[in-house]
C-alpha cells in the first residue's frame, strides 16, 4: 500500500515554469486545484463517469488527490495501485505524486511504493520524511526522489525558502536509515495496540462509525449520525460545534472533518499513551451517550 496518491499534470502551467525557469519558484506560483476521494465520486456521477479514468479524462485537472490514508483510510493493495498505473499510461501528460510518509506505520497488508511498478519511475515523485516512522517530529527533515528535471527543479525552489537542514538532524537521518529497525516495529506494534483500542471505544459509542484503519495514528470516524444533537442549551449542529463541545465540557481534543473536506467526521489522533487513549474513549462515551 501506498499512503497517499496524487496526479499531477506535466503540462501545467505550475509544472512548467518550474522545471524551465533558471531562477527560484515560491510557493505562489503553484494554481493547484485539488479534488478529493469525494469530490471524484460527485464528479463521476454528475458528468456520467464510472471510473478514475473517465474523471481524468473529463476534468483534466492540474492536481487530483487520489487517497491518503489519514484522512480517507484507502487502501492501494498492489492491484489498486496498478489500476492507476494503467491510468497514468494512458494521459502520457500525467505525473504521480507519492506520499509515502507512513511506509513504517502499516498495520494491514503491505507497503508498495507506487514508483517501483513497472514504467512508473520516469512518472512518479515520491516524498518520505522521518517526522511519523522515526519519531522525528518537529525536526522537519524529508527527502524525495524524482525524475532529474524536476529534481533540480526542486533544488531551486527549496534553496528559496529554506537555508537547509541543520547537521545534527542530518546526523540523526543517517542513524535512522543505517540503523536496525527494531525500535520502529516496536513502536509500530504500540500503534497497532492503540488503533484497536480505539476503534472499539469508537465503535461502541451509538451514532459513530468507524472504519478500518490500516495505517497511521489518526482515526476519522463519520459522527453526522450525531449532529443536530443537543447538549442542554448547546446545538451540536456541525462537527466545529461537537468538537468544541467536546473539549469544553469533556476535556477531549479532536479536529472537526471540515479542516479536510469532510464535515460529517472528526479527527483523533492516538499517538500518546493507551492510558490517555482510555481515559478519552470514557468521556467520550460518557458524552455523546448523553445527547438528546
Amino acid at each position: 500500500m501506498s499512503t497517499g496518491l496524487f496526479l499531477v499534470r506535466r503540462d501545467s502551467t505550475w509544472m512548467t515554469r518550474l522545471i524551465s525557469s533558471s531562477r527560484p519558484i515560491t510557493g505562489s506560483s503553484f494554481p493547484l486545484r485539488a479534488l478529493s476521494v469525494r469530490s471524484i465520486a460527485y464528479f463521476s456521477s454528475a458528468r456520467n463517469c464510472d471510473s478514475p479514468s473517465c474523471v481524468v479524462t473529463r476534468l483534466a485537472p492540474s492536481f487530483i488527490r487520489f487517497g491518503h490514508f489519514e484522512h480517507f483510510s484507502f487502501r492501494n493493495q498492489h492491484a489498486e495501485l496498478q489500476a492507476l498505473a494503467d491510468i497514468v499510461k494512458a494521459h502520457p501528460h500525467l505525473m504521480v505524486l507519492s506520499d509515502e510518509i507512513y511506509e513504517y506505520i502499516i498495520f494491514d497488508g503491505e507497503m508498495n511504493s507506487f514508483g517501483a511498478l513497472p514504467g512508473m519511475r520516469e512518472r512518479t515523485i515520491t516524498v518520505n520524511g522521518f517526522s511519523k516512522g522515526f519519531a522525528m517530529t518537529g525536526w522537519r527533515l524529508g527527502y524525495a526522489a524524482a525524475p532529474e528535471p524536476i529534481a533540480k527543479a526542486m533544488g531551486r525552489m527549496q534553496s528559496a525558502i529554506t537555508a537547509g537542514a541543520n547537521q545534527f538532524v542530518q546526523r540523526a537521518a543517517i542513524a535512522a536509515l543505517e540503523g536496525p529497525r527494531d525500535a520502529v516495529e516496536r513502536m509500530r506494534k504500540e500503534y497497532q495496540l492503540r488503533r484497536d483500542m480505539v476503534l472499539g471505544g469508537l465503535n461502541a459509542i451509538p451514532g459513530i462509525k468507524a472504519g478500518q484503519i490500516p495505517a497511521t495514528f489518526y482515526a476519522f470516524p463519520d459522527v453526522s449520525a450525531l449532529l443536530g444533537s443537543k447538549a442542554g442549551n448547546h446545538l451540536l449542529d456541525t462537527t466545529d460545534a461537537l468538537c468544541d463541545w467536546l473539549l469544553d465540557e469533556h476535556h477531549v481534543a479532536t479536529v472537526p472533518g471540515s479542516a479536510f473536506g469532510a464535515p460529517g467526521s472528526i479527527r483523533l489522533s492516538f499517538a500518546c499513551s493507551e492510558a490517555e487513549i482510555g481515559k478519552a474513549m470514557a468521556r467520550m462515551q460518557k458524552g455523546l451517550g448523553s445527547l438528546a
